[in-house]
């Protein structure tokens, strides 16, 4: 049984505590416990508190958007809960001191397997708390993403030295990614002073599945030691790397994909953006990705690599073989030929669906747009999603768009999206026309005309 409790019940708190006795009385076992969008009182989690006896099967327990300061109680029932496997606080106002103590508080729960803190007031203390904790050589995932008052090295250096401690470790996730790519800030978690401890810790995590430490600024040397580190460990195991926005330049990505060429079949979800890259780079990653197995990618982002049709050409050489699921190459310089290339190989797939297709901020021009309505938009099949905004589609390529979408057959199309900021009047009507005839017939509209704020977001 899982109960989600949000701002919409808050005048009635006392309703929470009622249908988790109700559970017990019912022999209704509560494993979940979703909280979010409540301004906790020191009554409420006093309620919260007289509720844990009724929550002996409770394996999971969700925090998200709450403010909680003035409540210390709140931290005290934690370790209530002893069947806890998995804690997750994210956008929490919760002190430093009072987020140690309740890190402190999960070292009493025997089951704890994942720990989660996202975007939270987390700082030395808390960084202390989790480096010392005793169970830390059995946590399965550990998330500590968007945490701003982390980003001093030392910190994280601290957090990752604990886990050192352990000769063998049971991680199956680590992220440590600074920040969510769309909000574009660039608040460096990890940088030299914690890079051995992170090498140190995939070395000693042979289970390891998923590893983001995006948006940290690493530089090349460094992430090649770790792409060392994935090779002598979890090169079996690894299905997720995400080194975004790590500075690495051409030569550190080429260094690190080397590396793993051929070494790790498991890996099906890349992300690569922001890294200036380059063609070199995004050869390498195609060539490591065709060496290291034949599973469907489910992700692929090289957005803002400085990509061209030559770059591109490499990676539709990679799809048309494994397919891909989610692929991102917006924010390049990808003419024509690349447009074309990529593609041909989307609808060559027979046995994936792509459902996005990201290839705003590209030179593509009218020939591209009108490509893409052509192969990708008219027919319906192989993509959900296609993104083709700030491409210098003109009016031409705006009509392409505005044919392809009134002939469009069946399928499983439900987006295309394109600005306007170079159609002129003719192109921009022509959409719109298109646009209103959807609508006019019943269907589910499928183009969408994005501002240009919108489309460079």
């Amino acid at each position: 049984m899982s109960l989600g409790f949000t701002n919409s019940m808050r005048r009635n708190m006392s309703l929470l505590i009622r249908t988790i006795a109700m559970s017990a009385s019912l022999s209704l076992s509560l494993e979940t416990l979703a909280i979010s969008y409540v301004a906790f009182t020191p009554e409420d989690a006093h309620t919260l508190w007289k509720a844990m006896p009724h929550c002996a099967a409770l394996r999971c327990i969700r925090i998200h958007d709450c403010w909680l300061c003035g409540t210390h109680e709140f931290i005290t029932w934690i370790p209530l809960a002893t069947q806890l496997q998995s804690v997750c606080f994210s956008s929490i106002d919760l002190p430093d001191k009072d987020c140690a103590e309740l890190i402190r508080g999960m070292d009493k729960l025997p089951r704890l397997e994942e720990i989660e803190l996202l975007s939270t007031w987390a700082g030395a203390s808390s960084a202390g708390a989790i480096a010392g904790l005793h169970r830390l050589g059995r946590l399965r995932v550990l998330d500590l993403s968007r945490n701003p008052h982390l980003q001093d090295a030392g910190r994280v250096a601290e957090i990752l030295k604990g886990f050192l401690r352990f000769p063998r470790l049971e991680l199956q996730k680590i992220r440590l990614a600074s920040c969510s790519p769309a909000t574009g800030e660039e608040v460096r978690l990890v940088e030299l002073a914690g890079l051995a401890g992170l090498a140190g810790l995939v070395v000693r995590a042979p289970r390891l599945r998923r590893l983001d430490v995006s948006y940290n600024h690493m530089g090349t040397d460094p992430t090649v030691a770790l792409g060392k580190a994935i090779c002598s460990s979890c090169m079996d195991t690894l299905s997720e790397l995400g080194i975004s926005g790590c500075l690495l330049g051409s030569e550190g990505v080429v260094g690190i994909f080397a590396l793993l060429k051929g070494r790790c079949r498991m890996l099906s979800r890349v992300r690569v953006g922001n890294n200036w890259a380059y063609n070199e780079g995004a050869k390498a990653v195609a060539e490591c990705l065709l060496a290291s197995g034949k599973l469907p990618l489910k992700v692929l982002d090289l957005r803002e690599n400085a990509i061209s049709a030559a770059g591109a050409t490499a990676i539709a050489r990679l799809v048309a073989k494994r397919g891909c699921e989610y692929l991102d190459l917006s924010k390049n310089d990808i003419a024509f030929p690349g447009i074309k290339a990529v593609v041909d190989a989307v609808t060559s797939q027979t046995t994936t669906t792509v459902e996005v297709l990201d290839l705003r901020s590209n030179p593509a021009k009218d020939e591209g747009a009108e490509y893409v309505s052509t192969r990708l938009v008219k027919s319906g099949r192989t993509v959900v999603e296609v993104r083709i905004e700030q491409t210098g589609m003109g009016a031409a390529g705006a009509r392409a768009v505005a044919s392809a979408v009134r002939k469009r057959g069946g399928g499983v199309l439900r987006r295309i999206s394109v600005s306007v900021e170079a159609c002129g009047l003719d192109g921009k009507l022509a959409l719109w026309n298109a646009q209103e005839q959807e609508r006019k017939v019943g269907r589910a509209p499928v183009l969408d005309v994005v501002a240009a704020t919108q489309a460079s977001a």
